[in-house]
């Protein structure tokens, strides 16, 4: 869609050059707003409307203080489980191919928000897709290169959210900006299509002139779905689509969590504390009447409330500093009267009924596990699951993470990137490839479960099967000391016993089992020597360097044990190592 082409759309849409909103799907976008307002709310930690109005038969003391102390349970969660895929992304093995090394330099350097533009796309972008997933990312020029083609364009990137979505078609988005509006019609409205970038703008009598920013000819449009989960709907025959979040199935639960919560807070204010009954004694000055006599500026006699007990005629004298005076009972009193006085407590206490709060702490504690276990977050309870339980639950996850991979790596980060270079290079003989190849694992286990993994795998395994196991547990053990995880390897690397079981171990040479037995103490005693594997240059030592070095250690210690036939290089254990 050219320019004329974009003028001749709106003038069709609105009867005239002055542009409104004219998306004509009322119920699509409010359909976006519900979902993109629920899942803010928790992404942000702010009370949604339910939370803010009172509950049946709720004291408006205590719904304006459960409003002031409202503390979002449910963000914690949903925070951890976002940072959990961007831990994934990152910490997996994906490639971002660029043929031309000047862009390639531009791609990676950290001028998005101090971060590489595939690292903002994988973190930032991310984010929004996960409470706004029929949003967009959109590349529009700025600069100099706007007003000549044939010079580079620098380039800004937005995040256009639904609220803000004016049209959408194949080759056409249109989004509103600004705060000013007439007669319905947004200040500033941004047009990107296949062909052009063009800004609408509404002046001061209400007219509206459209401007033709840039041509791009990308023969493509320069934004990017967000996306999510995909709806298929049918409407007048016809099928449908749309987006919702990742975490959408989440929702329920983080709603009735908030809501269990507030009701918490709103009985344990009102019903989980004991009431004191206190038994007052005469007021001193109103002598129990209540009533104190006065005299008016006229002279005439005036009769209020007394002022020290408010009319009540009691006075309630309890001090943490003081005791609790008791007055004798008054003349006239019969003796029966007089004896039920004397045994009657002057302080008492009435503890409420607690059932219903605690079946609101029960209820509260177990939405939080089902909660965690939705937004796939491992938690305690989830250890004393069986083994063939917990592969379940990672296959699970594995399809989670697989699905949005495909998506983000395949299809936006790529994207992003192959619009980034039209912009940047506006000659396309020298923009080149872009290869981006999405990560076929995920690192989803946690040291317990590889450490446990390798357990099993001692006993029952071959070596060859057992060393990744190995592998994975000391890169995940040791990912922020990688001098200690390289020492563990050339520990085994040298004595491949390192990691042989009993059974394996019996009968090998009296050398190789020195070997196992000093080869990682030595091996510490070198990473401090060298600090940290590194010669006198401060380069890393070769794999060869190191294992010399630990030989000259380890000589004096092999000098000392009796030679035997059979060394371990000649054993079925090495030749494991060997296809490793």
């Amino acid at each position: 869609m050219n320019f004329a082409e974009l003028q001749q759309y709106i003038s069709e849409k609105s009867n005239d050059t002055s542009i409104m909103p004219f998306r004509d799907d009322v119920a699509e976008k409010a359909r976006w707003k519900i979902e993109r307002d629920e899942l803010m709310q928790h992404y942000e930690g702010i009370a949604s409307k339910v939370l803010n109005e009172a509950f049946p038969n709720e004291d408006k003391v205590i719904l304006d203080y459960r409003k002031k102390i409202y503390q979002p349970l449910t963000r914690g969660a949903f925070l951890k489980a976002v940072d959990e895929i961007w831990r994934l992304f990152s910490s997996s093995r994906y490639s971002v191919v660029i043929a031309n090394t000047d862009f390639e330099k531009w791609v990676s350097a950290a001028s998005w928000d101090g971060m590489s533009l595939e690292q903002w796309v994988l973190r930032v972008a991310y984010a929004c897709r996960i409470v706004d997933p029929n949003g967009y990312i959109v590349l529009v020029p700025k600069g100099n290169g706007i007003t000549d083609g044939t010079k580079r364009v620098d380039i800004d990137i937005r995040i256009v959210n639904t609220k803000n979505i004016v049209d959408e078609t194949n080759d056409l988005l249109s989004w509103s900006e600004g705060q000013t509006y007439v007669m319905g019609q947004s200040e500033t409205i941004h047009y990107v299509t296949d062909e052009v970038y063009a800004i609408g703008r509404l002046s001061t009598d209400g007219k509206r002139t459209i401007e033709l920013v840039y041509e791009h000819m990308a023969e493509r449009l320069p934004a990017v779905k967000l996306g999510g989960r995909t709806i298929i709907e049918i409407e007048k025959g016809k099928p449908k689509s749309r987006q919702i979040s990742d975490f959408a199935h989440a929702l329920p639960l983080m709603n009735s969590l908030a809501v269990v919560d507030n009701q918490y807070v709103s009985v344990m204010l009102s019903s989980c504390f004991p009431h004191r009954f206190i038994q007052g004694v005469p007021c001193g000055t109103c002598h129990g009447t209540g009533k104190q006599s006065g005299v008016n500026n006229d002279g005439t006699q005036s009769i209020s409330s007394c002022g020290v007990c408010n009319g009540a005629g009691q006075v309630f004298p309890v001090s943490p500093m003081l005791g609790y005076f008791i007055n004798p009972a008054p003349p006239g009193v019969t003796p029966d009267e007089r004896k039920v006085m004397a045994e009657r407590k002057p302080i008492e206490f009435a503890g409420p009924d607690i059932s219903t709060i605690q079946f609101l702490a029960d209820r509260r504690d177990k939405l939080k596990i089902e909660l965690n276990e939705a937004l796939d977050i491992q938690v305690a309870q989830s250890f004393a699951q069986s083994g063939i339980s917990k592969e379940k639950d990672r296959e699970g996850m594995y399809i989670q993470i697989a699905r949005i991979a495909d998506y983000w790596f395949n299809v936006m980060l790529k994207s992003v990137i192959e619009i980034a270079q039209i912009y940047w290079e506006p000659i396309p003989a020298n923009r080149g490839t872009i290869t981006v190849t999405a990560p076929l694992s995920f690192d989803i286990k946690n040291e317990g479960d590889l450490l446990a993994e390798f357990v099993q795998l001692y006993t029952n395994a071959p070596a060859i099967i057992r060393y990744p196991a190995f592998s994975d547990y000391v890169q995940k053990r040791f990912a922020n000391n990688p001098a200690l995880a390289r020492a563990m390897y050339l520990a085994v690397q040298y004595a491949p016993l390192s990691i042989a079981n009993e059974n394996e171990k019996r009968g090998k040479p009296e050398t190789d089992l020195v070997k196992t037995a000093w080869a990682m103490p030595m091996l510490l005693l070198l990473l401090k020597e060298t600090n940290g594997f590194l010669d006198k240059k401060n380069e890393p030592l070769a794999d060869e360097a190191v294992i010399a070095l630990l030989d000259k250690k380890m000589k004096p210690y092999l000098d000392a044990v009796k030679p035997m036939a059979m060394s371990l290089s000649d054993g079925i254990l090495n030749d494991d190592f060997d296809d490793v």
